[in-house]
């Protein structure tokens, strides 16, 4: 998965404001199609009468911590849309995206089209509103090994000297 940011406008108007929309997709097609789909959505702007200026990929810098995200979703259910706001602990933008993605399709049964990502932005530790997430912002913390004892030699395994 990839982060795009496309930037698109009404067709047939000359002086028409630029509509930006910034999408987690497999690719440039998916992100185009995502962005289709908001225009007719907010904008009230068919496929046939919008054009698409520019499809732009956002590369991350390599961070080795993590960070915590705060992510507020839309999912299309059967009935009516539902607002979600979930916290999700990674290291980049898209890998948190990811992570939404596949917890919100083991949770609500629903498809990639179905989840909508309205906003995400990275969130300080004392900001944080989820206990789950909570336990792991603190300094220090530290995982306990549990297989740290040594396996016996079986005696037949032993090399014998000569």
């Amino acid at each position: 998965m990839k982060e795009y940011r496309v930037v698109g406008r009404q067709a047939d108007k000359e002086d028409a404001p630029l509509y930006m929309l910034t999408v987690f997709a497999k690719n440039h097609v998916i992100a185009k199609t995502k962005f289709f789909g908001a225009m007719s959505k907010i904008n009230k702007i068919k496929r046939t009468k919008a054009e698409i200026v520019s499809v732009e990929e956002l590369k991350e810098q390599k961070v080795l911590r993590a960070r915590t995200y705060g992510v507020w979703i839309r999912i299309n259910s059967n009935n009516n849309p539902k607002n979600i706001y979930k916290e999700f602990r990674e290291t980049s933008r898209v890998k948190a995206a990811e992570k939404c993605f596949q917890s919100l399709a083991a949770l609500y049964k629903k498809q990639y089209y179905d989840i909508d990502i309205v906003a995400m932005s990275e969130i300080g530790d004392e900001d944080i509103k989820r206990e789950e997430i909570k336990q792991f912002a603190v300094d220090g913390v530290r995982f306990p090994n549990i297989f740290s004892t040594e396996k016996p030699i079986r005696n037949g395994l032993k090399m014998k000297k000569i």
